[in-house]
């Protein structure tokens, strides 16, 4: 089992004037219109993973027709259900196609478009971080 090691992204925060250190991965998101790179949090207090309806315009994928969900956590969000390709560029060969939920607001909420959780990242990669030293880790099982 071969662990790849990432560095914390810092973020400077212009209200509390606080760096803050987060474990964000580029990720390559596709469907069937189209792939797009984008960065993505990994949050173990997640337990679906979550994107910004900005994403789904990108990928040409549409809330016709596709089952509502609703986020909590940071507000009750109501979005859209729709099945997406999820890649790791470390780790092309594992394809996480799941179910995520595209809601408005996150990119303007936060300073990433994705939160990656429980159900599905969690399932397929093995985490670990090491706040104490700014770098998190990513291996299969």
């Amino acid at each position: 089992m071969a662990w790849k090691e990432y560095d914390y992204t810092s973020r400077f925060h212009r209200i509390s004037k606080t760096t803050f250190y987060r474990p964000l991965v580029d990720i390559e998101v596709s469907a069937e219109s189209g792939a797009e790179t984008v960065s993505a949090l990994i949050d173990s207090g997640t337990e679906v993973t979550v994107m910004s309806s900005e994403i789904a315009t990108l990928l040409g994928i549409s809330p016709k027709g596709k089952k509502s969900g609703t986020v909590s956590g940071f507000g009750d969000k109501q979005g859209f259900i729709a099945q997406v390709g999820i890649v790791v560029p470390e780790f092309p060969k594992e394809v996480l196609t799941t179910n995520v939920i595209f809601v408005d607001g996150i990119s303007s909420d936060f300073p990433f478009d994705i939160l990656l959780g429980q159900e599905d990242f969690f399932r397929r990669f093995l985490i670990r971080f090491e706040k104490h030293r700014n770098k998190f880790f990513l291996s299969l099982p």
